[in-house]
Order: C-alpha cells, then sequence, then structure tokens
C-alpha cells in the first residue's frame, strides 16, 4: 500500500489470458481443503469474468479453468449469482482491509486523509480485477440481490469511509455539513480517476505519480474549501 502520495502508483499490468489463467489454476490436481479450493474457483471466475463478461461467463468454463466437474464447483456455489456474490464480498473485503490500515496516529486530519486517498487508489491500481469487479462491472443479478450486496457489502465498505470522514470533519479538517454528501463526493472523486486509469490504459496519461499527487492535492484543496 502506498503510505502517502509520493509513492510509485505503477499502472497493473495486463489481465492474463484465459489460456494463462487456465494453466495457472489447473496446475496442480491434488485434493485441497475447501476453502483453498473456493478461493481458487473465485480467482478463475475472476479471470473469465473481466475477460468475457459476467453474463457471457459460465460455470462450466469456471470449473474447467479451475479443473474440476460443474457438480464440483457446486458443492463450493450453488448458484452463479451465489459465487458472483462472493466475488463482489471478497472485492469488497480488500478493500475494507485498506482503509483499515489508515486506522494510525497522523500529525493532522489532512495527511489522514491524503492516506485514506492515496489508499483507495491504491487499491485500485495494485488488484485492478477486484476493483473492476466491486465498482466496474455489471455482474448480472436480480434486482433483489443487487440490492442485498448494495445494503451488506457494497454500504459496509462505504460507511467505513464515510465514518473516518466524520471524525476529520469533527477535528474542523472539512465543512460540517452532510456528512454523507461530503464523503459521497470524495468517494466519487478519488473513483473517477480509478476508473479511467483502468478503462483506458493506453491513454497518454501524464506521469502517473504527479498526477495521483495532483488529484489527490486537488480532492483535499476542495475539501478544506468547503469549510465555512
Amino acid at each position: 500500500m502506498y503510505a502517502n502520495v509520493k509513492g510509485n502508483c505503477a499502472l497493473p499490468t495486463p489481465t492474463k489470458t484465459l489460456s494463462a489463467a487456465r494453466s495457472d489454476l489447473a496446475s496442480t490436481t491434488q485434493r485441497m481443503p475447501g476453502h483453498l479450493r473456493r478461493d481458487e474457483i473465485l480467482t478463475a471466475a475472476a479471470a473469465l469474468y473481466i475477460e468475457f463478461g459476467p453474463a457471457k461467463t459460465t460455470t462450466r468454463q469456471i470449473a474447467e479453468a479451475v479443473g474440476i466437474s460443474q457438480p464440483s464447483l457446486y458443492a463450493h456455489f450453488p448458484t452463479k449469482d451465489a459465487l458472483s456474490y462472493a466475488l463482489a464480498e471478497r472485492s469488497f473485503a480488500i478493500l475494507e482491509d485498506r482503509m483499515q490500515q489508515t486506522d494510525m496516529a497522523w500529525p493532522s486530519p489532512i495527511e489522514h486523509l491524503e492516506a485514506l486517498i492515496s489508499g483507495y487508489i491504491a487499491y485500485a491500481l495494485e488488484e485492478p480485477i477486484a476493483y473492476k469487479i466491486a465498482f466496474m462491472l455489471d455482474l448480472d443479478f436480480d434486482k433483489e440481490v443487487l440490492l442485498s450486496l448494495q445494503e451488506h457489502v457494497g454500504l459496509r465498505a462505504f460507511r467505513i469511509f464515510r465514518d473516518k470522514i466524520a471524525l476529520l470533519q469533527d477535528s474542523g479538517g472539512i465543512k460540517a455539513g452532510n456528512i454523507d454528501t461530503i464523503a459521497q463526493s470524495i468517494w466519487a472523486a478519488m473513483h473517477g480517476l480509478c476508473a479511467l486509469l483502468l478503462a483506458r490504459p493506453l491513454f497518454p496519461w501524464a506521469e502517473q505519480t504527479s498526477l495521483i499527487q495532483t488529484h489527490t492535492q486537488l480532492i483535499v484543496q476542495g475539501a478544506q474549501g468547503l469549510r465555512d
């Protein structure tokens, strides 16, 4: 994770091809503990979702990538929706962990805000597949499942971020106003850069460390400028 905005934030390397993913994931045939097999299935599904899209990826493809039968896959995930839900949960859990890592003493509220921003951007660039699954892919859920995902997974990650922003607000670093509005605005600004870097890696971007540092400074300055 980047300790501050001056860290090196290299663009992720291209996603592995399906054949490469299959080779890596099916390289061993020995039995493994259930939780390891479950992680292997999720990793295979993630690679296929990125390459083909969730709607065009089948459980048969996922099972073949792992080197198991469909019935074996269903022993871990009874439906494709259950698999996709678990994949989204895992992706958001990585983000939650990144945000929790900023729980330390900072010399000032602004440095804490900078750490939150740099940690979020680091998550996107170091875990591009997880980030895309969490924020950039349509996982093809029905409405009920999607609402459950938003309530129990997506909102949990946001609340952690919002609560951190609220603490910074209490310290006087940013405007005392509607905390949801302020936190969502900062989140949207962070996501905009992350999504563009991941979606358009061939665009002639400015030097990346400088770009991220400038973007972070603009977000911080905006938050400071909101003060009464």
